[in-house]
């Protein structure tokens, strides 16, 4: 109804334009309406099949690029439309979106002629998952957020398994540790403490500068001979990076390269 009353009121401005001119009012008024409809369909149309397009594109494998939302291979490493770094932000856009509930339950499990034997590397699996996808929350968080889902997905395995699926999924979400340190890291540790590379806002988390400047300098002490510790320690950083808050990864990174960069200048002079 809302279409129609529009199509009906632009198509006054031909109408009058031509009437202005001496030509039929009428015949105008029905072109003007008439090219409106017309527009609006062919647009509903192409958004139809662009999105059509777009959910075939999905459905092979492709996703949207982060930052310019064109589609490209899940795998990729950089966008081929816009050149930007897509790996790492992909994986954690992928994490992000992860939900338990979407893993057929016949995952977990295989049938055997005594009964129905649960796969217990598939339930560590996923419980590695959903911390690798809240790696700034503690277990109980992670818990208590995936509560409804692990549910949902416990319900649809084979009731002999349920209990013992529920039992070594709180074990493994429980006693899984991702963030392994080597000794270079637990030194830059000793310089600054993770918790002085973010400062904690009442809307979020921000970078703390002099903090990151701070980590920068340690694995320049680490390596004095170094001329790019983000490259040099790109593992122990990433690693680092793991235990901040996600919001703060690429901030992080950036700060990481900029002080990089200003503190091996200085030391070039």
């Amino acid at each position: 109804m809302y279409f129609l009353f529009t199509a009906v009121i632009l198509g006054l401005i031909p109408a009058l334009i031509a009437n202005s001119k001496g030509r039929s009012f009428i015949l105008w008024w029905i072109y003007g309406f008439a090219l409106f409809i017309f527009a609006l369909v062919h647009s509903l149309l192409i958004s139809k099949n662009n999105a059509g397009i777009e959910r075939k594109q999905m459905e092979e494998g492709l996703v949207k690029c982060p930052y310019c939302a064109e589609m490209i291979k899940a795998e990729a490493l950089k966008c081929k439309h816009c050149g930007s770094d897509v790996q790492e932000k992909i994986e954690e856009i992928t994490l992000k979106k992860f939900k338990p509930s979407n893993v057929p339950p016949e995952f977990f499990y295989k049938r055997r002629k005594d009964g129905i034997e649960l796969i217990d590397d598939r339930v560590k699996e996923l419980s590695e998952t959903l911390i690798k996808a809240n790696i700034d929350k503690d277990t109980q968080e992670i818990e208590l957020n995936y509560q409804s889902e692990i549910e949902s997905l416990n319900k649809r395995l084979p009731k002999a398994i349920q209990k013992q699926f529920q039992d070594r999924y709180v074990h493994w979400l429980h006693n899984i540790d991702l963030v392994k340190v080597d000794p270079i890291v637990e030194a830059a540790k000793k310089a600054v403490n993770t918790e002085d590379l973010f400062i904690k806002k009442r809307d979020g988390f921000m970078i703390n500068d002099d903090g990151v400047k701070k980590l920068v300098e340690s694995f320049f002490i680490q390596s004095p001979d170094s001329t790019n510790v983000y490259q040099d320690f790109e593992d122990e950083i990433s690693t680092i990076k793991r235990t901040l808050p996600s919001e703060v990864h690429e901030s992080f990174i950036r700060k990481i390269k900029y002080w990089n960069n200003a503190l091996t200048d200085n030391n070039n002079k």
